[in-house]
């Protein structure tokens, strides 16, 4: 039998729970917050500060890739209404204006 493992990321919008609009600029705390509040699932940027990515930890099985990262979403989630914030799970978000994005410092 092959033993194996999986992960996934999974990349998201991030958006203002009472506007809808995408974030500009991120406080500077909250990627810190949301990698506390999810532990061993990694917690980073992506090209615009209104990006988040989360990898999962190293699973056995699907069966255990599926309950940890659908409990990641709802941690995310909690952590991210804490600012008044939501997740916005899009390929291209259609009210983006790219012109105000700022790019995250990497």
């Amino acid at each position: 039998m092959l033993k194996f493992s999986v992960g996934i990321e999974e990349e998201y919008f991030i958006a203002s729970a009472s506007t809808g609009q995408l974030l500009i600029e991120q406080p500077p705390e909250l990627m810190d917050h949301c990698q506390s509040l999810l532990g061993d699932a990694t917690v980073t940027n992506e090209y615009f500060q209104s990006q988040i990515e989360v990898a999962s930890k190293k699973c056995h099985s699907i069966e255990e890739l599926y309950e940890h990262q659908l409990e990641n979403r709802h941690k995310l989630q909690r952590a991210l209404a804490e600012y008044d914030y939501k997740l916005v799970s899009v390929g291209t978000y259609p009210g983006a204006m790219c012109s105000v994005m700022q790019r995250c410092p990497k």
